[in-house]
């Protein structure tokens, strides 16, 4: 069984998530990252992705490295982060180790998130590479 966390605070995005992903896979809702990381930080591979909003109140999951945090920890699998805050998208490939970035106010399902990672994925190992940087995992 595929397994999701999905991390935000507000409880309409995460029905949203809930109805989209209930038949598909096993899914795990978290209000914000400390929370979930105070649970799953020694076995984050227990998720095959992990999907996170952007906001938290007026906190910014990019300002605190979010998925540096993860990618430390040994965390190689798809982290998708998804907000209808406008990234730099630029910024975001080069700093930043997420798998891909959808717009909040979308539904989307198990294959649909597949599907967009095929398509779209940000290529995060290949940039820092390039950049002279070495990424956090291979």
């Amino acid at each position: 069984m595929v397994n999701v966390a999905v991390i935000d605070d507000e409880e309409f995005y995460i029905n949203i998530w809930k109805s989209s992903l209930e038949n598909s896979c096993s899914s795990y809702y978290f209000n914000d990252p400390d929370e979930f990381l105070e649970k799953y930080l020694d076995n984050l591979n227990f998720f095959d992705f992990i999907i996170a909003d952007v906001m938290y109140g007026s906190r910014n999951i990019l300002k605190i490295n979010f998925s540096k945090i993860l990618r430390k920890h040994k965390y190689t699998k798809d982290i998708i982060l998804y907000s209808n805050y406008k990234q730099n998208f630029i910024d975001l490939e080069n700093s930043h180790y997420y798998d891909l970035s959808l717009a909040k106010d979308n539904s989307y399902s198990l294959d649909e998130l597949k599907s967009l990672l095929l398509t779209n994925r940000i290529r995060w190992k290949e940039r820092l590479v390039k950049q002279g940087i070495k990424p956090v995992i291979n």
